[in-house]
């Protein structure tokens, strides 16, 4: 699981930080990657080869994030995932600016080749997280 702490205006024009919890377990990320043919890296580089898809890459990193966030329980015993959750989530600027923000790191790794080769889910360790793996 990952902590992002993100700071953005309400729809008052109140500033504030909040953090975000962001987490795929083993099984989800295995569900994720065999849903697509060849894997989520041979799409995002048939996308990224194209270089007329930034709506359809967005819209991956889109349904990624909200596939991954949630929130973390007082106590810290359960990350609860809900679709309620994800599209509450989904609809402020903040979860726009982790979408870019991933994009943006995406870009970079794959510095102009346009291809993703770098992208992966793996390893599945539960030290680690999606966004480190990008």
């Amino acid at each position: 699981m990952i902590k992002e702490t993100i700071t953005y205006e309400d729809l008052n024009g109140v500033e504030r930080t909040e953090p975000f919890y962001f987490n795929l377990s083993k099984p989800e990320i295995v569900k994720m990657r065999d849903s697509v043919k060849g894997g989520y890296d041979v799409q995002l580089q048939s996308l990224a080869a194209d270089g007329t898809n930034g709506a359809l890459i967005m819209k991956f990193f889109e349904d990624f994030i909200k596939s991954a966030y949630g929130e973390k329980s007082d106590d810290g015993r359960r990350f609860m995932k809900s679709d309620e959750l994800s599209r509450a989530f989904m609809d402020p600027e903040y979860a726009h600016k982790i979408i870019i923000y991933t994009a943006e790191k995406i870009a970079a790794i794959s510095a102009g080749v346009g291809r993703c080769a770098s992208f992966s889910f793996v390893p599945y360790s539960s030290s680690s997280s999606f966004l480190s793996l990008v």
